[in-house]
């Protein structure tokens, strides 16, 4: 009877919190400092905004940023082909929860390879990623493939690569509200900025878009963004859900004593008594949800970003170029490879034979024609001696 008294209880407390929200008696997840607001304070003010990119922001960012990491794998004549986009969740705007990230990465597809010489060859699907390759010597390097890595079969040095990039991209629309503008409208739906105290904003939203409010951003009279200390959500009852709950509770209350008492002995006979007392739960329909978030000064305006009912599905081409330390390595005739046989790093010229035998944990492009060369585990600055083949400390 210890569950059937714990599930009582927890009703109980359900119903406690309807009618506290009804007297909006909420208490905040945190505080607003106490001390007096300094405008001087730069410790007051945040410039972490996140960016809510559209696709053909997102697109044309990482066209102009993101490059590619690539590398040769012996003697399997493969290159390895990687795409390491910074921040997705920034970049995208999902926030709102990691499993949105997950089911709207974009998906890169490689279509073509450009090499140094001028050449370019079709991939055509030609390609190994993380679900279809088998790792073994045969076709692969023997290590895990990752998000965005790509085994393509080639025996040349590659120069930059195409790629078509899948979305199904969430996507915001910021609004604006302050003490003069209170209300928009979205979807039907409307906003509304109901309170600004010193430090504290509280709006209110129907309950069905409570789930597509991404982030709130408030902003001090000079235009700079204040850090947020805190936010609550709650939803205010109908008044039919409110009297329901007023009678409802000396209800369960009164079940809980009479089982203490011994009066109520069996899961049956509770059943029996709050079948017979108990009024049924009235379908909400008019329910408002509302958000207190807190702030470190006096707010002059917020920004609220909304998601989009439908994500955006769109296929983009791109064109990313290998990372600039790479290129001017490539550029000489001579590339990071990998021995899948013995997985471990050496550098190989333009016709893929071995300048520096592959004995090294790992061997890193850096700038000004030199690598970061790893022999257990320890990483070390290296120039590059093609005469002699080998490695040199920089002071040699």
């Amino acid at each position: 009877m210890r569950k059937t008294r714990d599930e009582l209880q927890a009703h109980v407390d359900e119903i406690e919190n309807i009618i506290d929200l009804t007297s909006l008696r909420i208490k905040p997840s945190n505080q607003s400092g106490k001390n007096d607001f300094d405008e001087k304070d730069e410790n007051n003010f945040t410039v972490d905004l996140v960016k809510y990119f559209t696709v053909d922001q997102f697109a044309s960012y990482i066209q102009k940023n993101e490059q590619i990491d690539a590398e040769v794998i012996k003697p399997n004549n493969l290159i390895k082909v990687s795409v390491d986009v910074i921040d997705l969740k920034d970049m995208l705007g999902l926030e709102i929860e990691d499993n949105s990230l997950i089911a709207n990465d974009p998906t890169f597809i490689p279509t073509s390879l450009h090499f140094w010489d001028g050449t370019t060859l079709a991939v055509n699907g030609n390609y190994k990623t993380l679900d279809t390759a088998k790792l073994d010597e045969e076709n692969a390097d023997g290590s895990q493939l990752g998000y965005n890595e790509f085994l393509i079969p080639s025996d040349k040095s590659v120069k930059m690569v195409d790629f078509d990039v899948k979305f199904r991209h969430k996507s915001f629309t910021g609004y604006r509200l302050d003490s003069v503008n209170r209300i928009v409208k979205t979807d039907g739906a409307q906003i509304e900025w109901r309170g600004n105290q010193n430090g504290e904003v509280k709006v209110s939203y129907p309950k069905a878009i409570d789930n597509r409010i991404g982030e709130t951003f408030g902003f001090y009279k000079n235009g700079k963004m204040l850090k947020s200390s805190g936010r609550t959500s709650y939803s205010i009852p109908s008044i039919t859900v409110l009297e329901w709950a007023k009678k409802s509770l000396p209800i369960y209350q009164k079940a809980i004593d009479l089982m203490d008492k011994q009066e109520l002995k069996s899961k049956q006979e509770v059943d029996d008594y709050l079948a017979k007392n108990l009024q049924q739960k009235p379908v909400e329909k008019d329910a408002k949800t509302f958000a207190t978030t807190f702030y470190s000064g006096p707010v002059d305006y917020i920004m609220i970003y909304v998601e989009n009912a439908k994500p955006e599905n769109v296929v983009k081409k791109v064109t990313l170029k290998l990372h600039k330390d790479d290129r001017e390595w490539f550029n000489k005739g001579y590339f990071v490879a990998k021995d899948s046989k013995n997985k471990k790093y050496g550098i190989v010229d333009a016709r893929g034979n071995w300048i520096i035998n592959p004995t090294y944990d790992d061997i890193r492009a850096e700038s000004e024609g030199k690598f970061s060369v790893y022999e257990n585990k320890i990483g070390r600055v290296r120039k590059l001696d093609v005469l002699n083949k080998k490695f040199v400390a920089l002071r040699d």
